[in-house]
């Protein structure tokens, strides 16, 4: 190509390029002209209709935004080309305007006026201290509120004062928690060719703070934690405008909840089980209707650590209670200080416990087998009393003959031997193999019993869970499923998709677990299907 051809065919791509910008700041403008008249439109009292059809002649025809409108005064009004006469519509256009209210235009509706359908996103960007003791959490997660403005489709730009939805807050904080917003106004969430396909907006929001956790403690350690978010619509707004719905397609909505933390090291002594989420309205103090969604995370005590620290020194205690039975049955003393010396290390543990979990009128599981415990080691002390009193007396135990001491050592061994094994089994051992075998691909025990199940509306008449085609539609006041952790944390092995369960952004940290390990990853692990 000759330096001629080369100069006409650059030039005509500059000039093709300044078109192009010309376009979208004609495109720009106009948007910004038609949003400042929905705004106008919407004010109350209303302003005059012959005022409005003018306004909307002149900020088409000069591409007059909000921000533009604001910097104007009375005089600037009253002048070409607004010619606005009368004083009363000078007043309300200014105070529509007006940037310290932050002007708004009205929610979009669709062909039925409905309200807006706010499809939520929520993702974890920390999750820790969960604690007993307090039952309270720390969280920084963010949601993102995805909806559709038909007003945006085919823009590339988002207009100033375009619609979005009011700031929720957290209804179960435990002290007000900061609420951070890193955009002024909306994104358009589907650009496609450079413009929005079908007008999806994203509005995003953070919340960092402690949440309050109320804890079911009667199966402690074995006991299962149903962490709730209850994002409530602000008072300012009503489910007139806006109203929360999860995703139509339960792909979709197993990726709406995501971790971009270690959940492995965050939470220790937890183990995340699953999450589901409902939507739905309700009415509080003020009579009107108010959007909520409730964003459960189901996890289960890892309980290991309490068989170390807790029950291994119970049971050796009572072990060394045995003892006793070797010493001479005129050896009360000795006998005597034995049993008490493990009764006072057994009752020391209780504080150890008492540090773990906070006050309760009832009895945990783990405080059942220290019961049992302390009840052996007092009837084995009181026995000891009964063989030395028996011996003291007229009728001498040494009448019984030589041949039955040993008896009546063996007899009580084995008594209160079974009878400590039977405790150990009952409160301990057999709640830790069914915790277990339930692992991570089944429902946590505590959501098993329909009696103490917070989701009866996702189980059938079996007990069995109610699919995704049984409710009467994702737009309905519905909780969406129960999604197992596998099912939103499983990552296909040709990497053709991932899952929602991310590296902890934290530099200097490493993965604990690998989620293909069979840990994490069971055997029948397969991708979410509808």
């Amino acid at each position: 190509m000759s330096p001629k051809m080369q100069y006409h065919a650059s030039t005509d791509e500059v000039n093709k390029a300044k078109k192009d910008t010309e376009k979208e700041r004609l495109s720009a403008g106009r948007a910004d002209a038609r949003m400042c008249m929905e705004v106008l439109s919407d004010t109350l009292p209303p302003i005059s209709d012959e005022t409005l059809m003018r306004l909307a002649i002149v900020l088409e025809e000069h591409s007059i935004g909000l921000p533009t409108l604001a910097a104007m005064g009375h005089r600037e009004l009253m002048e070409e080309p607004f010619k606005v006469g009368s004083v009363v519509d000078r007043a309300r256009i200014m105070a529509a305007v007006n940037p310290s209210i932050s002007p708004c235009a009205p929610p979009p509706t669709d062909a039925l006026g409905g309200p807006v359908i706010i499809r939520p996103k929520v993702g974890f960007t920390n999750l820790s201290e969960v604690d007993t003791l307090t039952q309270t959490l720390h969280v920084r997660f963010f949601v993102d509120h995805y909806w559709v403005d038909p007003r945006m489709k085919g823009e590339s730009y988002v207009p100033e004062g375009i619609w979005r939805p009011t700031d929720c807050y957290i209804a179960n904080q435990r002290d007000v928690m900061e609420l951070v917003t890193h955009v002024e106004k909306p994104e358009i969430a589907d650009l496609k060719d450079g413009v929005s396909a079908n007008g999806m907006l994203l509005w995003p929001t953070e919340y960092v703070g402690t949440l309050s956790n109320p804890m079911s403690l009667r199966a402690f350690p074995f006991d299962s934690d149903h962490i709730e978010i209850i994002l409530h619509q602000s008072e300012s707004s009503q489910s007139e405008d806006y109203i929360f719905r999860p995703y139509v397609d339960p792909k979709d909505e197993a990726m709406s909840v995501r971790f971009f933390c270690s959940i492995f090291e965050n939470l220790t002594e937890w183990r995340l089980r699953g999450f589901h989420k409902k939507c739905f309205e309700s009415v509080g103090g003020i009579p009107k209707p108010f959007s909520k969604m409730v964003l459960t995370l189901h996890m289960s005590r890892r309980w290991k650590y309490y068989l170390f620290k807790v029950v291994f020194p119970l049971l050796t205690c009572t072990v060394f209670c045995f003892f006793s039975f070797f010493f001479a049955i005129d050896e009360t003393e000795a006998r005597l200080t034995v049993s008490t010396t493990m009764f006072l290390a057994t009752s020391a543990l209780l504080y150890v416990i008492g540090t773990e979990v906070p006050k309760t009128s009832y009895l945990t599981v783990i405080d059942q087998l220290v019961v049992s415990v302390l009840t052996i080691q007092f009837l084995i002390a009181f026995y000891c009393c009964v063989l030395a009193a028996l011996h003291s007396s007229d009728q001498s135990i040494d009448s019984i003959g030589q041949p039955f001491y040993g008896l009546l050592n063996l007899i009580p061994m084995a008594v209160f031997g079974v009878m400590q094994i039977a405790a150990a089994v009952k409160y301990f051992f057999l709640p830790a193999w069914r915790t277990e075998r339930d692992a991570l691909d089944a429902w946590p025990i505590s959501l098993k019993r329909k009696t103490q199940n917070p989701l009866n509306e996702l189980f059938g008449a079996d007990g069995s869970r109610i699919g995704w085609e049984d409710s009467e539609g994702p737009e309905d006041p519905k909780p969406s499923r129960f999604f197992l952790f596998k099912e939103f944390a499983f990552r296909p092995s040709d990497n053709t998709a991932s899952g929602n369960v991310f590296n902890s952004m934290q530099p200097g940290t490493n993965h604990p677990g690998e989620l293909d390990s069979p840990v994490w990853k069971p055997k029948d692990a397969k991708p979410l299907t509808a």
